[in-house]
């Protein structure tokens, strides 16, 4: 959940990526709260892993983005369309 109380949007994905290529977000590079710096956000309920990737984009093999309302429920938003290469919004309502 957000400060404000609002939803917030995570996007889950798999993809091939080199280590060198992630590294921790923090307060010096930029990333506000709830970015801790330690690879997790400060989040009451749960553990969430961050991290940033750097140079440019990676290829996504599949994913989704949720949304996450004020109740911690989750809804899917979007998934991974490979043939279009690119994420589609999910139709009709939750």
């Amino acid at each position: 959940m957000s400060e404000t109380g609002d939803s917030v949007y995570v996007m889950r994905f798999k993809a091939k990526v080199d280590q060198d290529k992630i590294k921790l977000p923090d307060r010096t590079n930029g990333n506000p709260p709830p970015c801790t710096g330690t690879g997790f956000t400060g989040a009451d309920d749960e553990l969430i892993p961050e991290v940033t990737l750097v140079e440019g984009g990676l290829p996504i093999k599949a994913g989704a983005i949720y949304e996450i309302d004020s109740n911690g429920n989750e809804y899917m938003v979007a998934y991974w369309n490979k043939r279009k290469g690119r994420f589609v919004g999910v139709r009709g309502k939750r």
